[in-house]
């Protein structure tokens, strides 16, 4: 539902294919029902079960009932309750979740990792993992565990140990009191439609055409820039995903500022103008910050490792 409101909200037409009535396991019928009705313009189409094919054109969707629904794009999810009646013969105590302890073991021979594993907390099994005790038998080995991701925050003494991550990315423009590792740079771009006038330059463009925002309520970076500058600037559109918002400058003929790593990824989909911004900005590059708890270097290499090689290319 996040998902299809905040594509609304761009102004696509969207289809949601449902067992049920969205969020009604979680909140309740008549919650559930609030949130679809505010949902204005949403089509919703509730199947017993779907699967995804490829289409002469696009993919589409074929529906147990018979039929089938086309899009341009399709968005897939799971589901977030963790299926355990392929349990039922296993003699574990599965009901909605597999109690662990603090390293994730049922029992010797036996694991449970994800939203299946409930972890021992002060208020009961939870399915939030909590860092086990330093084994000083273990310091120096292999790692043979997952690894807590937290993103858009500034760490704090409780990130590390009452919320138990291991590894925090910040912008580098965000303070941390933690040592951190430059993971890769990146910077604020202009991006406008490809038929936007051919000899307008970024300034030019920032100010005679309309802007994609993302709606967040208050003024954010780089617009603050602009404003303190007396640039004037238009928006054109709001928008609730920084994602979202290339695909409505390309077909819309507007304007946006980016992240430059964002825009390239999403250049593959939208053709899109990328122009430099026309006076310095302080850079937007991800840093890594480690749990500095962790004492056992293999285990902060085997964390680092794979965040370093997913930026090698950037």
């Amino acid at each position: 539902m996040e998902i299809a409101s905040g594509c609304l909200t761009s102004g696509f037409e969207v289809t949601l294919a449902s067992q049920g009535t969205p969020l009604r396991q979680q909140l309740g019928p008549r919650p559930a029902g609030a949130f679809v009705r505010a949902a204005l313009g949403l089509r919703l189409v509730e199947t017993a079960g779907a699967r995804l094919e490829d289409g002469d054109q696009s993919p589409r969707i074929v529906l147990a009932e018979g039929g089938a629904l086309e899009a341009e794009v399709v968005l897939t999810a799971a589901g977030d309750a963790p299926d355990t009646e392929w349990l039922a013969a296993s003699r574990l105590p599965a009901r909605g979740a597999i109690q662990v302890d603090a390293r994730g073991l049922v029992r010797p021979d036996v694991a449970a990792v994800g939203d299946l594993a409930a972890f021992p907390t002060a208020r009961g099994p939870r399915r939030v993992r909590r860092r086990p005790p330093a084994d000083p038998a273990r310091q120096g080995a292999r790692p043979t565990r997952h690894a807590a991701l937290r993103t858009i925050t500034v760490p704090t003494e409780t990130t590390f140990t009452d919320q138990g991550v291991d590894v925090v990315l910040i912008s580098e423009g965000h303070f941390s009191p933690y040592p951190r590792k430059r993971l890769y740079d990146d910077r604020v771009v202009v991006v406008a439609a490809p038929d936007t006038p051919a000899q307008a330059d970024a300034l030019e463009l920032l100010t005679t055409q309309p802007h994609v925002v993302v709606d967040t309520g208050r003024r954010v970076f780089p617009y603050s820039a602009l404003e303190d500058k007396d640039i004037p600037y238009r928006v054109g559109q709001l928008g609730s995903d920084f994602l979202l918002v290339p695909i409505p400058v390309a077909r819309a003929g507007r304007v946006a500022l980016l992240r430059h790593q964002v825009t390239v990824a999403v250049r593959r989909l939208s053709d899109l103008r990328i122009e430099e911004f026309p006076f310095p900005l302080p850079g937007l590059g991800i840093d890594l910050v480690c749990n500095p708890r962790l004492t056992d270097q293999h285990l902060v290499a085997w964390l680092r490792a794979p965040f370093q090689e997913a930026a090698a290319g950037l």
